[in-house]
């Protein structure tokens, strides 16, 4: 469903027959009717028996926040309801919030606080392009109580010079997209007294867990599964208790046929609380063991001198996969200090080949690392130093 005015941009729909409706920015009002339908003012979960008619269904299209790639099924009106009516129950919500939203609305979280916004008749203010300056402006000039903001401008928004006198207004801070590092979520606990947020869902299920941040053992997971949520991890590693996540939820799209929805992500549950470890496509294989970067990556952050890091894995006829870590640093370092480092702080299958600096780190636009553009660039860029390791490339 993105709301662009050029409909040559839907051609990769062209073989579905029986989609009902194509959102543009042109209709963007005829869809704002077609939400407001009888019994919404009930204030209750709708039932999709009362929307049976075909006419309160139609196909949407939403763009990958990893990829990049359009994602496309089918979701109702009822559910779309169901979705904005959860988070209004959940975060408690009233018609005298003001909503701030600084990301496309080609992504399902801003669709969900539109959605949101206009069943409770409530403001929103749309930006999309996030900067410090902006949001201090817009906070001030809108009294914005609730702010939905990607995790890697909360972590700007950490470390900047903001303090909570220029957010009196803010309710509460919901953090979406990437899970946010530990040392950052201590930071804005320390910063703001408003509530803090994170959230972790996917475009088909809709939001499934959700952690009110607080500075408690807790604190690295992504929160409590929703009540009317089930979750099951499986093909675990039988050391780590690792696994795919599955998800059975009633928010699901529409024309899901399936118990439970694979999410493509890896995880573990601990007192009832689930732990994200990251994609499954991103494991890397070293030495026959599974890798999973994202726990590296999250050790390597927490030294103050990297700015942003990927972990990624470069074939390798020996090894299967070299662990490769591209970091983003403040200052000029040997790079011995991070191996130093990883030897103390990583289990030796963990720990990094090879270390490569870089001045950024490719994104899409919610601002997410595209690993596969960014290995695709090192292995280009330091082809000689592969050659040396022995890399198939």
């Amino acid at each position: 469903m993105p709301l662009v005015e050029n409909t040559n941009n839907f051609n990769f729909l062209k073989f579905r027959k029986k989609s009902d409706l194509i959102l543009t920015k042109s209709n963007l009002e005829k869809f704002k009717r077609k939400l407001v339908v009888k019994g919404q003012t009930k204030n209750k979960i709708l039932k999709r028996k009362n929307f049976s008619n075909k006419k309160f269904n139609y196909i949407s299209t939403f763009t990958s926040g990893t990829t990049g790639i359009p994602k496309i099924f089918k979701l109702s009106n009822i559910n779309k309801y169901n979705r904005a009516y959860h988070s209004i129950k959940y975060f408690k919500f009233n018609k005298s919030d003001v909503f701030y939203i600084n990301t496309s609305l080609r992504f399902t979280i801003s669709q969900r606080i539109m959605h949101t916004t206009i069943i409770l008749g409530a403001k929103c203010i749309l930006n999309n392009g996030f900067s410090i300056f902006n949001l201090k402006r817009d906070v001030l000039k809108n009294s914005i109580t609730r702010l939905y903001c990607l995790s890697n401008h909360i972590a700007r928004l950490a470390y900047s010079d903001i303090s909570q006198k220029n957010l009196k207004s803010v309710k509460a801070l919901i953090s979406t997209s990437d899970t946010l590092h530990i040392n950052i979520k201590k930071r804005l606990i320390k910063k703001f007294n408003f509530k803090v947020y994170e959230i972790y869902g996917t475009a088909e299920v809709g939001v499934v867990s959700a952690l009110l941040i607080k500075n408690n053992s807790e604190i690295s997971s992504v929160g409590n599964i929703l009540r009317d949520t089930k979750i099951k991890i499986i093909d675990k590693n039988h050391i780590s208790k690792i696994g795919k996540i599955t998800f059975n939820s009633p928010r699901v799209y529409d024309n899901f046929k399936k118990k439970f929805f694979e999410t493509g992500d890896l995880g573990y549950l601990k007192n009832n609380k689930l732990y994200f470890v990251g994609r499954e496509k991103e494991i890397i294989r070293s030495n026959g063991i599974s890798v999973y970067p994202k726990l590296i990556e999250n050790k390597l952050k927490s030294l103050p001198i990297i700015k942003e890091c990927a972990v990624i894995g470069i074939e390798n006829k020996f090894y299967g996969e070299v662990i490769a870590a591209v970091l983003v640093v403040n200052k000029k370092i040997d790079t011995e200090y991070f191996y130093h480092f990883c030897d103390k702080n990583l289990q030796k299958d963990q720990r990094p080949h090879l270390f490569f600096f870089e001045n950024n780190l490719p994104k899409n636009q919610q601002e997410k690392i595209v690993k596969g553009v960014l290995r695709e660039k090192i292995i280009k860029k330091y082809k000689k130093i592969f050659e040396k390791f022995n890399v198939s490339i």
